[in-house]
């Protein structure tokens, strides 16, 4: 069921304000679009195989896995699927690669069968394949990767981009970027191996990737409306963004949209999860504006600030009105119901291996994946979590199949309601979570440092019904 008008830095939506024919086609990094084939209204019906494969990257022809398009050859990323709220997903999965792996759809709710992790989920062996359908119950942005052998898999480029239509922002240009980086060798290729500090702090590259390319050029209006729906794709990189003289309007997070868009010069994007931002471009035509990422803080394994991509401002277009703020789409979010919430408290820690493994050890609650007994709770429970974490680094706490609200962090009280899937824990925070029990069946969580998910930071969550 196709409803596209155009093509933009991903794809420009039938929900946009913008045409096809209003804005010329521009060199950017586009995202490839899944291709649709069922016709009926309500259904998204496509095919995607994991499969060794070639991208060009600064020039060079680069090994990689990635997902392609039914027998179409891989791209970097995948396909992006886009649907609205209520359609019926369904994804023909074929594995093409010498190694085991699955899909695991980031951030939709969904039943445990189809959430691609290695309990509840289907591992899909080499040369087999397997039917993911579900409703899309929710409007965002989401994204999907493996969930096997997940830190070097998406390393080599597995993941691409699943949308979930939203309410337009008027006279606004609609773009997706799926942030990365890597590290190359002499040659080009893509390091695959992770060294010692990306075990310890989370892998981060020195080349940054903006839709598979890297530090692209990106052409709008010098007074242009910019919506920007930025996916953190990387192993381990906090993305701290900055653009000079602008600010970021963050209308929606993981959840979707906000109740109350709100300003920040600089932008965070812990790894796994997503923002949705409108950013009034403010320039003259001919000037260049750099958007660059920064340490995340003085403890970040990667001390440089690196380029992201280049703004290219053009011709001035119809003047934005005083008021463009007061358009900006919203919705209704209270607290949840946390009257008669049990407490759970959740430890993240970390400690040195054994000097013959070279390699560190991740733990939660003392207890390391895939040893660890799984935590028990009840559906239809909400309960309040204290997530502790006692190691010297940050950790990204993802927990699969539910949407989280976060309450405080050190004893500071969240400003606004905000529903996440990923959520940043500092070295040595304590942060409050309200957590919704909603579906039956093993849900991980874990850290969305990939190396440290996979070093032992990951346990299961098993929820039954009465």
């Amino acid at each position: 069921m196709r409803r596209l008008v155009g093509l933009g830095l991903g794809v420009v939506l039938a929900a946009c304000t913008v045409s096809e024919e209003e804005v010329a086609p521009v060199a950017e990094p586009l995202q490839p679009l899944a291709v649709d084939r069922d016709p009926s209204p309500g259904v998204i019906e496509v095919t995607l195989r994991a499969t060794p494969g070639e991208v060009v990257l600064d020039g060079v022809m680069t090994p990689i896995w990635g997902y392609a398009d039914g027998p179409a050859p891989p791209t970097l990323p995948g396909p992006m699927i886009v649907a609205d709220p209520g359609d019926l997903l369904v994804v023909h999965f074929d594995n093409a690669l010498d190694d085991g792996t699955t899909v695991h759809f980031h951030g939709p709710r969904l039943p445990n069968e189809m959430d691609g992790a290695p309990v509840g989920g289907t591992l899909v062996a080499p040369g087999e394949s397997f039917d993911y359908v579900f409703p899309l119950l929710d409007a965002g942005t989401f994204w999907y990767h493996p969930h096997w052998n997940t830190a070097e898999q998406v390393e080599r480029g597995l993941y691409g981009q699943l949308v979930v239509r939203e309410p337009a922002v008027p006279a606004a240009r609609e773009r997706f970027f799926l942030l990365d980086d890597v590290d190359r060798d002499e040659a080009g290729a893509i390091v695959v191996a992770p060294g010692a500090d990306d075990l310890a702090h989370g892998r981060t590259g020195d080349t940054i990737l903006v839709n598979g390319r890297i530090t692209p050029t990106l052409d709008v209006p010098a007074n242009g409306l910019e919506r920007w729906h930025l996916t953190n794709a990387s192993n381990g990189r906090y993305f701290a963004l900055r653009l000079p003289g602008h600010l970021f309007t963050v209308i929606g997070t993981d959840g979707g949209l906000l109740a109350e868009p709100y300003d920040v010069a600089r932008l965070e994007l812990t790894p796994g999860s997503r923002v949705d931002v409108v950013v009034a471009i403010d320039g003259a035509t001919g000037q260049a504006l750099t958007l660059t990422t920064e340490p995340i803080d003085d403890q970040a394994p990667d001390p440089t600030t690196r380029e992201v991509m280049t703004l290219r401002l053009g011709q001035p277009g119809p003047a934005l009105s005083d008021g463009w703020r007061d358009d900006l789409p919203r919705r209704e979010l209270s607290p949840l119901d946390m009257s008669g919430a049990a407490e759970r408290t959740i430890r993240l820690g970390a400690a040195a291996g054994p000097a013959s493994l070279d390699e560190p050890s991740f733990f939660i609650n003392d207890e390391s994946w895939p040893f660890a007994e799984p935590e028990q709770g009840r559906v239809g429970d909400t309960e309040i979590w204290t997530v502790i974490n006692d190691s010297d680094h940050r950790e990204p706490f993802h927990l699969h199949g539910t949407f989280v609200q976060p309450l405080s962090l050190d004893g500071i009280a969240a400003e606004r309601v905000m529903l996440e899937d990923v959520v940043d824990v500092p070295a040595g925070s304590v942060l409050r979570l309200a957590v919704p029990f909603e579906r039956p069946g093993n849900w991980m969580f874990h850290s969305h440092i990939l190396e440290h998910a996979e070093l032992g930071m990951m346990r299961v969550l098993r929820l039954v019904e009465d």
